[in-house]
């Protein structure tokens, strides 16, 4: 998997939090920590 393919999503401060408190809210439920990683979606083969 290259950066080329999967470029990593630029967000502000609030978004990342936002992230931060999902992460939390999805490891409490499941019991097991989670960490998400955002990317920017490239939807130049979909059309």
């Amino acid at each position: 998997m290259s950066e080329d393919n999967y470029p990593i999503a630029n967000l502000n401060a609030d978004e990342v939090n936002e992230i931060k408190r999902f992460e939390q809210q999805l490891s409490e439920k499941s019991g097991h920590p989670i960490a998400l990683i955002a990317y920017d979606i490239d939807n130049s083969d979909s059309d």
